[in-house]
């Protein structure tokens, strides 16, 4: 399951690096071409610079203010954070939904939330949410056929914007080639580890 933001916080700074300032980019159109790009990136290109350009493309694209990239676990059922970014200003220590992200993982259909500081939403972390300002979340499953491969997050407060069913749209779109990167990427990981594996015998 989801932890709260120790966990989060450990990830961002994986490799030594910390989340990085995102300014105004690329529109939607845009961004859907360079999704699509993504899927004939050569070998040389490594993971953490296709999920970094991805998570800054959506973020822009979205005018979002956070932007996480979960890995799911099938075998454990559960989430971790492989990857974060965040706009100029915003709130790093803000929580995330962990029962939100499990709902969509479980359902396997995007989500979308807005005014979370009028929601009668009797689930904690939807306070916990509104109490930090959040105004407006939406997740989205990565998933191949019947086999999810992680969740995008993204969430937006108030002074920023509210996000809407042509955003929700747009990131279910984007994660139908999220997804196929990333498993391609994982298969390509795992060919590499075993090839070394077998040089060494």
């Amino acid at each position: 399951v989801v932890e709260g933001q120790p966990e989060l916080a450990a990830e961002r700074t994986q490799n030594g690096q910390g989340a990085k300032l995102i300014m105004p980019g690329p529109s939607g159109q845009e961004l859907e071409i360079m999704l699509s790009l993504l899927q004939s990136l050569g070998a040389g290109v490594s993971r953490t610079q296709v999920l970094d350009q991805l998570l800054g493309s959506l973020l822009r694209a979205m005018q979002a203010a956070r932007a996480f990239l979960f890995r799911w676990d099938n075998r454990r059922s559960t989430a971790r954070c492989e990857m974060s970014l965040f706009a100029d200003g915003a709130d790093r220590e803000a929580p995330v939904s962990a029962t939100l992200v499990k709902k969509v993982a479980r359902e396997r259909e995007p989500y979308l939330a807005n005014d979370l500081q009028e929601n009668a939403d009797p689930t904690p972390s939807v306070h916990r949410l509104a109490a930090a300002h959040v105004q407006s979340m939406v997740i989205a499953p990565l998933k191949l056929g019947r086999k999810l491969v992680g969740l995008l997050y993204l969430d937006s407060p108030a002074a920023r914007r509210s996000f809407t069913t042509s955003d929700l749209d747009l990131l279910a779109r984007s994660s139908q080639y999220l997804a196929g990167v990333l498993d391609a990427m994982e298969e390509r990981e795992e060919l590499t580890v075993e090839n070394q594996r077998l040089r060494e015998l």
